[in-house]
């Protein structure tokens, strides 16, 4: 319950004070940054405090601008698990992750995807013996997780303040909202950020895409709304936004997109598609989770 309580506050505007307007931030020195060494992390790494991680990540991208992709990857022990994880697992290739990414259709495509591993799930359970009820049940209940039948509840009175953006919550701690003592920020050798799930192998438990499909998902957002991703931690996702969607229309759709990829952001986050498309309208900073 303390994180379903933690992340609805969160998503009502918690972290803000970390967005600062761009003509009140000190030019960053490189200095703050120290190279990591000595983990089994394949790619180059570096540490900052969490309050300079925003301005890091920004000098980094602008260096690295054509040649690497950077993206903040939270804590210490954040980096030492994705370690250990490609020391120890059998990672597919990215090149047949972002080949097999380029013939896959979001929405449309997801949520029959997302269907046809319901039906076959309901039919592994049916099998056994002692989960046929459950699956009974299941199937009763339906397949809900396509951003169609979730509530669609009414457009807020009140309006929405981009100052209410979550921002990069991966540089701060769980409990408190305060910038960790230090972040760590990876360069990845591609010049296409959305290609960086593929190198993470970032997806595939709980209701979170597959890397294939993070990287599809992410390209069409890249091309309608000007995302980048910025933090990547867990289960924790940070994009960047510039160009926010200009129309009701618009948000409502992207909002119905943000549920198919993201379930919990309505199960655990807003009430309705209609409430989480006007932040979405206004939000220059998207915040997703998977737990």
């Amino acid at each position: 319950m303390t994180s379903r309580i933690r992340r609805r506050d969160f998503l009502a505007g918690v972290g803000a004070g970390l967005l600062l307007p761009g003509c009140s931030r000190p030019a960053f020195d490189p200095a703050a940054l120290t190279p990591i060494e000595g983990t089994d992390f394949p790619y180059p790494a570096f540490a900052t405090h969490g309050r300079l991680a925003l301005r890091a990540w920004e000098y980094l991208t602008d260096e690295f601008d054509g040649k690497g992709s950077a993206v903040v990857l939270g804590d210490r022990d954040d980096l030492v698990s994705l370690g250990w994880m490609f020391a120890n697992s059998d990672t597919p290739p990215v090149a047949d992750l972002i080949a097999a990414s380029s013939r896959l259709d979001f929405p449309k495509g997801y949520r029959q995807h997302k269907r046809d591993a319901f039906d076959r799930t309901v039919e592994r359970l049916r099998a056994n013996p002692e989960s046929a009820e459950y699956a009974e049940g299941m199937a009763e209940r339906g397949y809900y997780d396509d951003g169609l039948t979730t509530p669609f509840g009414k457009w807020p009175v009140q309006p929405v303040l981009r100052s209410s953006s979550p921002g990069l919550s991966v540089s701060t701690q769980v409990l408190t909202d305060l910038p960790l003592d230090e972040v760590v920020i990876a360069v990845f050798p591609t010049s296409d950020w959305t290609e960086v799930p593929a190198y993470l192998d970032f997806g595939g438990f709980n209701d979170c895409p597959t890397p294939d499909w993070q990287v599809a998902i992410l390209r069409r957002w890249r091309d309608r709304f000007g995302v980048r991703l910025a933090g990547l931690a867990g289960a924790t996702m940070n994009l960047r936004v510039e160009k926010p969607p200009a129309s009701r229309e618009a948000a409502i759709e992207l909002a119905r997109e943000h549920y198919d990829y993201c379930p919990d952001i309505i199960l655990q986050g807003f009430p309705d598609i209609a409430t989480l498309a006007a932040h979405l309208k206004v939000w220059d900073w998207w915040y997703f989770w998977w737990d």
